[in-house]
Parts: structure tokens; sequence; C-alpha cells
């Protein structure tokens, strides 16, 4: 094996580069005009902070271009742009526009990562609530996924609440295609439909109206269980509201105001027969005592 070195093209990139550096060179210049033409024949010696300036110049030049991959060594892959996830969080509403142009509405306390590839592109809904008004693009279906369930579409008006162990979606225009992925159920939903999924499969339902009713201030219940119901407003209230264990399942309708959470659990406990505690740090709604009266 020989000891000589071997002069490969990276290597000759790397004395081209050194030898070619601008710093080097215009100090090395500077060094011989500083030099006396009286005495060319006496041995010249550079001055140590010349030394210096010069060592540190090389260090550089030599660091960057030994971090610097060959190009031929470059897989291809590496040299396409990743797609960068883009992270979204509401602590109030908000409306947020994404890079293709899908235009969201984040209801509060909602978070959602968004990707673009250049085949697809996909949502994460972590937590929270959205309603999503899609860029059509027919090379690129938009999907957004919410725990095990998955929304796939075109380009159509869609919102979903993520409650829990809950999931409910409601088309306002266009169709999009339910799947719950752990049992590859899929469900097709077009405008007026909404689909509930939960650990006891899926509820189909319809609506009305253009649009979500949070996006105007209102909280369309619809009998469902008291224990979801305080969920969805625990999302408008400065402070969680809480149901006693014995009133979770009780069936709950009515519209209320998202704006006013104290009116809408006064006006619960009104129609249910229910109390409201105001605590410091939550609501609580509980069955109202019984008062009883003693016979004439």
């Amino acid at each position: 094996m020989s000891d000589k070195p071997r002069h490969t093209p990276h290597s000759q990139k790397l004395e081209q580069a050194i030898w070619q550096d601008d710093a080097l060179t215009e100090a090395l210049q500077q060094w011989q005009t500083q030099q006396p033409a009286e005495a060319p024949l006496k041995k010249r010696f550079m001055p140590p902070a010349l030394y210096a300036l010069a060592a540190t110049i090389l260090i550089c030049v030599l660091s960057v271009y030994l971090l610097m991959p060959a190009a031929e060594n470059i897989p291809l892959a590496h040299t396409n742009s990743q797609a960068k996830p883009i992270q979204f969080q509401s602590q109030q509403a908000r409306d947020i526009v994404l890079s293709d142009q899908t235009q969201v509405a984040m209801n509060r306390d909602s978070h959602l990562t968004f990707v673009e590839h250049a085949d697809s592109r996909e949502v994460i809904l972590s937590k929270g609530e959205a309603y999503f008004d899609v860029a059509r693009n027919e090379s690129k279906p938009f999907s957004v996924k919410v725990g095990d369930t998955q929304v796939t579409v075109l380009g159509t008006r869609f919102n979903i609440n993520r409650l829990a162990n809950q999931v409910e979606v409601q088309v306002f225009h266009g169709k999009v295609a339910v799947t719950q992925l752990s049992s590859q159920q899929s469900v097709q939903l077009s405008v007026g439909q909404q689909l509930s999924i939960d650990a006891m499969g899926m509820h189909s339902g319809q609506i009305s109206g253009n649009t979500p009713a949070w996006q105007s201030g209102w909280l369309n219940i619809d009998n469902q269980a008291l224990s979801r119901v305080v969920l969805q407003l625990s999302r408008y209230s400065d402070k969680p509201v809480l149901v006693s264990d014995e009133l979770s399942n009780l069936t709950v309708s009515g519209r209320f105001r998202t704006g006013d959470i104290p009116g809408a659990l006064d006006l619960i406990s009104k129609l249910y027969g229910l109390k409201t505690d105001n605590f410091s740090d939550s609501y609580l709604l509980s069955k109202a005592p019984v008062i009883k009266t003693s016979p004439e």
C-alpha cells in the first residue's frame, strides 16, 4: 500500500479553495510590501501576528470546506426540500390561511398541525374544533386526522369538533369521506349531514345553516349527554364546567350563548331541575335538593 497522499477531486477542490482564498492572499501581499527593498538576500521572517492571522484563515477555510459533503456523495433525496409541519394554536377563536390557501376558522382552545406534501395535504387536529374551507386541488387530496378518525376531501367546507374520545364532522358544502382507521369503516357525507364517531361506532344526523353555529356565538345541543355538553361549555368558560356522576348521561337539548356561560348553566338548571354551584375554580351542575312541604 502506497504512503503517498491520494489526490481525489475532493482534495483538489480543497487545495484550490485554500490557495485562492482572498483573505489569505491579501495578508501575504501585505507582508511582502512591508519588507525593505535594499536587503533582498536577507532571510525574511513573517511577524508572529501575521502567522496567527494566516493560521486563523486557514483553519476557517479547512473547517468550512471539510464540513461540506462532496457533491457527488449527496443522495438525491437530500437535494429535495422536505415538507415541514406547521403548528397553529388558538386560545381565542381565530382565522388562519394555510399555505395551500385553505381557510381555517379555529375555535377557542384548539390545536392543529398542517403539512403539505408533493401529492397530498394533511392536517392533524389534536385538540378542539375547526371549520375548513378547503382550496380545491384534485392532485393533492386534503385530509384531516383526528385521533382514530380521518376525513378526506378535494375541496369543500366542513367542521370537525373533537371532544375527549368523540369526533363530530359536519358538512356545509361538497362531500367528504370519513374513515375510522381502526376498523377501516368508511362513510361518505354530503351537504347538511353530520357524523359522530365514538367508542360505540358511527352515528349520523342532519344539520342546518351554512356555517357552524359556534362562529355566530351559539352552541346548539340536540339530545346530547350532559357530560358532553359541559365539555363544550368549558371551551368558552374561564374555568371548567363539571357535572356530578349521577347526571352524566342526562340527555340535554337547547341553544345557548357561548359568551354567557353562567346564563347557559342557569338555563340548563331551570329546564332540567338542577342547580349550579359557582366555585372559585369551577362550575358544578348537580341535582337540585327536593324541598319537602309539610302537610297542613
